[in-house]
């Protein structure tokens, strides 16, 4: 969240009981004063949490067309402004297909599903995505973490076909795709406890 949370909004959190619909309500409405953006962890990793977009990329061209790269293009990032982080540890995840991206180490996306013998590697190093001359739209799941940093970009796609390689933008709507990242040295931190689930201050709490 963007700023601290005052005496009175730290005791609203800490006794709040989020297995009560009433308590849930307050909750929703403390985060979204706040700026707050929920990030996610991704499955069976110990990596920085990751904000996912579900993209459909689908082509209505009689030819066929592969899809054969794709990276973050003009980005633009700056050290992560959260102030107050509440945190959530996790109850277990599966695992998906799709696409991951590192923004903190490069713009260009590796392979996420861990049944993958090639996962963790380039993912267009070993994949493609064929559409048009009516093949099914590819449906991708792609996650991207920024590390402890703010984040803005576009994604530009490679794609071939018969008359030779191209590139498109994608953007998310008419807007920039943007992360928050997870700050290095919060004001507040707040951890999840359950169940029942409950937040307790871990900001002076070594406990914690």
């Amino acid at each position: 969240m963007d700023r601290p949370l005052t005496p009175a909004e730290s005791e609203t959190l800490t006794t709040a009981d989020l297995g009560k619909e009433e308590d849930v309500r307050r909750f929703n409405k403390l985060v979204a004063s706040h700026g707050g953006e929920k990030l996610n962890v991704p499955a069976g990793r110990t990596d920085p949490y990751t904000r996912v977009w579900l993209m459909d990329l689908f082509s209505d061209r009689a030819a066929s067309l592969s899809i054969v790269g794709m990276r973050a293009k003009d980005l633009r990032c700056e050290p992560a402004s959260a102030k107050t982080v509440l945190h959530f540890p996790p109850q277990g995840a599966g695992t998906y297909e799709g696409m991951w991206f590192d923004l903190s180490k490069n713009p260009y996306p590796t392979i996420a599903d861990r049944s993958d013998k090639h996962f963790g590697k380039p993912f267009f190093s070993y994949k493609k995505i064929d559409l048009g001359n009516g093949a099914t739209p590819g449906g991708l799941r792609v996650g991207v973490t920024s590390g402890a940093k703010d984040c803005d970009w576009v994604f530009e796609v490679e794609y071939r076909d018969a008359e030779g390689t191209h590139t498109q933008q994608i953007k998310n709507g008419e807007k920039r795709f943007t992360i928050d990242g997870y700050p290095e040295h919060p004001e507040q931190t707040f951890v999840s406890f359950g169940p029942p689930d409950y937040f307790k201050d871990c900001s002076t709490d070594a406990a914690c």
